[in-house]
């Protein structure tokens, strides 16, 4: 039955994107919640990428392509716009430089026993897949077009969030929070197999959501919904720490100091208030998160005041000394992508440590070890530039839209490039989904700054319009126009 659900649905959100492919963009990010789930069909008739997903995916690309009334130009600030032409290049040449020598894939393949990636197994994981959690950001970008589609957007986008943080808890219950290592093993185990999400990925996604949420909360009208929004924020938070996603508690607190310091002062006394009630109500998460200080459970060998550098990074202080001093064989174009495999790095750990690491856990090393500086660096400062215009737009109350879209984009970009210290990577894969929407709104709303500010609308005829016109007009932001 579930299975006819799933299918139902994304067949009748297929027809409907011939009539509004925005709302089919919309329905692909909020669906996230649910595409990893073991029951949901990852494919039919035996055929690669076929599923319900990527189905509604094409079809709502393929709409959007016919539709005569969509926006002709991607309209952004020059350097911004040669970031983002420049990200999907630099997608492009990582994949092509890892196709070209896969031998240190396979034997790495064969040393952990698994059955070895073929050429085109590699095109779809690596180019294929990695493009296409991209797509829902730039059908949003081309098709938001007033300031109510800019609600749809954000309430897609963090509704995905809270069914993600409500089947966290639900998979996680509270049977295994004794001690923080057992709520580790727990999640490693129950997250991956119930949700189809990573816990340490899931923790960073929820810190950005929780907080995404509380800025919503902000900017409705009800107070009972307000009061609702704030409750969901709460659950994100409790998510975050049954999941024992460390660099995710990390990242909520980060996001609690700024959004306290730039916008909301109320947060530097009720997020702290909010950590300890969720740390008194599950222990586990304190003994996760100071899992290797003092006399942690985990670092039986530290006395107390002691730090274990290796317990506190799980492991990952081994391992970055080596990745840089792989970065530094080739610092200017690196070794292209999978460089840990295809070099040789990923098997030589694990014969030494005996415990073999696919990639660096750190997307910063990942990017340069991959890519090297002259590629890694136009991607941080694309990173960099979204993060410094979400900023912006969440200080500029000209608009009440402004804030909300600044707000959202800020939690999701600050909550990823702080997780990059750990885990992450800054190729796009199933956990950026969020973000990569999140970018697409801000940077529509960027390009309709002047309209949604009335600064134009006003000098012309002294009032707003309630959306952007769909004639010829003045009015009409030049890049709109047919």
């Amino acid at each position: 039955m579930r299975l006819y659900l799933f299918w139902g649905m994304f067949l009748f959100m297929s027809a409907y994107a011939w009539k509004n492919w925005y709302r089919a963009a919309l329905f692909l990010v909020l669906s996230m919640a649910i595409v990893e789930r073991p029951d949901f069909p990852k494919q039919v008739f035996g055929i690669p990428g076929f599923n319900p997903w990527n189905l509604l995916m094409f079809t709502a690309v393929l709409a959007y392509m016919v539709d005569k009334s969509k926006s002709a130009e991607f309209r952004v600030a020059p350097t911004m716009k040669f970031l983002m032409v420049f990200y999907p290049t630099f997608i492009l040449i990582a994949f092509l430089r890892e196709i070209g020598d896969l031998s240190g894939i396979i034997e790495f393949a064969a040393y952990l026993g698994a059955k070895p990636m073929t050429a085109r197994g590699i095109f779809i994981d690596d180019f294929v897949n990695t493009i296409k959690y991209m797509v829902p950001g730039f059908l949003i970008y081309f098709g938001c077009n007033n300031k109510l589609q800019i609600r749809e957007a954000a309430i897609a986008i963090l509704a995905m969030n809270f069914m993600l943080a409500l089947l966290t808890i639900k998979s996680m219950g509270f049977d295994a929070l004794g001690s923080g290592s057992e709520m580790e093993q727990t999640a490693i185990r129950r997250l991956d197999r119930d949700v189809g999400y990573f816990r340490s990925d899931l923790a960073i996604l929820l810190a950005g959501g929780g907080w995404a949420i509380f800025a919503l909360s902000r900017y409705v009208e009800s107070r009972l919904l307000a009061i609702a929004l704030l409750i969901a924020s709460g659950i994100c938070a409790l998510a975050i720490g049954l999941s024992g996603g460390r660099m995710g508690m990390a990242a909520w607190g980060i996001l609690a100091l700024c959004f306290g310091a730039l916008r909301w002062k109320s947060i530097l006394i009720y997020g702290p208030l909010l950590f300890v009630l969720v740390v008194s109500f599950v222990p586990a998460v304190q003994d996760r998160f100071m899992q290797g200080i003092g006399d942690s459970e985990t670092s039986e060998n530290a006395s107390e005041g002691d730090i274990d550098m290796s317990s506190v990074t799980s492991g990952r202080s081994i391992i970055w000394p080596e990745v840089i001093d792989e970065i530094m064989e080739s610092p200017f174009l690196g070794h292209g992508r999978r460089a840990m495999q295809r070099i040789g790095l990923s098997q030589r750990l694990g014969e030494d440590y005996d415990k073999p690491f696919a990639h660096p856990h750190n997307a910063y090393l990942q990017l340069l070890l991959d890519n090297g500086l002259l590629i890694g660096i136009p991607v941080l400062l694309l990173f960099l530039s979204l993060l410094k215009s979400s900023l912006k737009m969440m200080l500029d109350k000209s608009c009440s839209e402004f804030p909300l879209v600044g707000s959202i984009s800020f939690a999701f970009i600050l909550s990823f490039l702080v997780g990059a210290i750990a885990q992450q990577s800054f190729y796009p894969f199933i956990g950026s989904v969020s973000l990569w929407a999140s970018v697409g709104l801000l940077l529509r709303v960027t390009a309709d700054k002047d309209y949604y500010t009335g600064s134009l609308a006003d000098s012309l005829t002294g009032n707003m319009p309630s959306q952007i016109p769909s004639v010829n007009n003045e009015l009409q932001p030049l890049w709109l126009k047919r």
